[in-house]
């Protein structure tokens, strides 16, 4: 019989990038790194973000990285899902 792994949540807080750093790749720089960080944590299953609804640019980002809307909104933004990274 397989062991059921716990499944674990780990949501990023937040970070923002001032009008003059941004549009520049620093963004996707950033969240491929913290992925890259975060798939090497055992216990890490999904990485959840939030966004405004208003950000389109956030929303493509997370979207090209593999990010799902997960249809929830939280404190007003949207919330996406990468699931499945760590082991």
């Amino acid at each position: 019989m397989k062991k059921q792994r716990k499944v674990k949540n780990i949501n990023v807080i937040g970070y923002y990038f001032f009008n003059q750093l941004q549009v520049k790749g620093y963004g996707r720089a950033a969240t491929e790194e913290l992925i890259l960080r975060l798939k090497e944590l055992e216990d890490c299953n999904n990485i959840l973000v939030s966004y405004r609804q208003d950000n389109e640019n956030a929303a493509k980002l997370y979207a090209s990285l593999g990010f799902e809307k997960t249809g929830e909104i939280m404190d007003g933004e949207v919330v996406a899902k990468l699931e499945e990274q760590g082991g």
